[in-house]
């Protein structure tokens, strides 16, 4: 009987990590969910998105000391987050345009912020958050924020009630340093939305592989997937096309 025991024993010692470790592996429902969803995406080609029409924001750039690649990666974060199209200017001719406009100087006696919210324009002063000659790494988190109160600033969305949100009032730059988000929050994008639509700003769309084919701007396929949805969409008819004559009396 002890033998018996013991060896009970052993056996549940043995199976406990494996146990233990089949626990860990499982997945859960949203987990789940959430495969089957890309799946079904995967096999409609993946998202592209579409040109969008209308208004844009512009970017006019007149200073040097933030780099082109990090100006060009927080328009890009801005676009993916608002869908809407976010332009650097190449001419920086801020006069002739209908666009949202967001003004990058460097000068001595310029604000930090300068908001025309009824032409959607604002003016960031990069030269202010210099003030302290701080490092790159701490610039660039400064940029990164001033950059996105600027944005929404001119498109009406210039607070929020969201104490730790990035669009709370602030009256420096160490005030601006202690506020740990670099986005807004989701009540500041809702009024971003609404100032869009309203004004008529060009906004990105995304949408399947073949609804965009089904449309009629899809890009070129990059992969099997896409290019058989392709040409499944743009094939010709194999049987001719059969339409049933009206067979209702037509009344008098």
């Amino acid at each position: 009987m002890k033998s018996y025991c013991c060896l009970l024993i052993i056996a549940i010692v043995s199976a406990w990590p494996n146990a233990s470790h089949s626990a860990n592996t499982t997945i859960s429902k949203t987990e789940i969910n959430r495969l089957y969803r890309l799946e079904a995406i995967k096999k409609l080609g993946g998202y592209v998105l579409s040109r969008p029409t209308g208004r844009c924001f512009s970017v006019a750039n007149f200073q040097k000391l933030i780099q082109e690649s990090e100006l060009e990666d927080i328009c890009s974060e801005i676009s993916r987050a608002t869908t809407i199209a976010v332009n650097i200017l190449t001419t920086n001719d801020v006069q002739n345009t209908d666009c949202g406009v967001l003004i990058l100087v460097d000068e001595l006696n310029v604000p930090t912020l300068s908001i025309q919210p009824e032409d959607f324009k604002s003016t960031l002063n990069v030269r202010r958050l210099c003030s302290d000659s701080p490092n790159q790494a701490v610039l660039r988190k400064r940029f990164r924020k001033e950059f996105w109160r600027a944005f929404c600033m001119a498109l009406g969305a210039g607070t929020s009630s969201f104490q730790p949100c990035l669009m709370t009032p602030i009256s420096s730059i160490s005030e601006l340093d202690q506020i740990s988000l670099s986005a807004p929050c989701p009540e500041v994008f809702d009024k971003i939305q609404r100032a869009a639509d309203k004004y008529k700003f060009g906004r990105y769309r995304r949408v399947t592989y073949k609804t965009a084919c089904k449309e009629g701007w899809a890009p070129a396929p990059t992969n099997d997937i896409q290019k058989a949805i392709w040409d499944k969409v743009h094939a010709m008819p194999t049987e001719p096309i059969k339409i049933k004559p009206e067979t209702k009396k037509v009344e008098k």
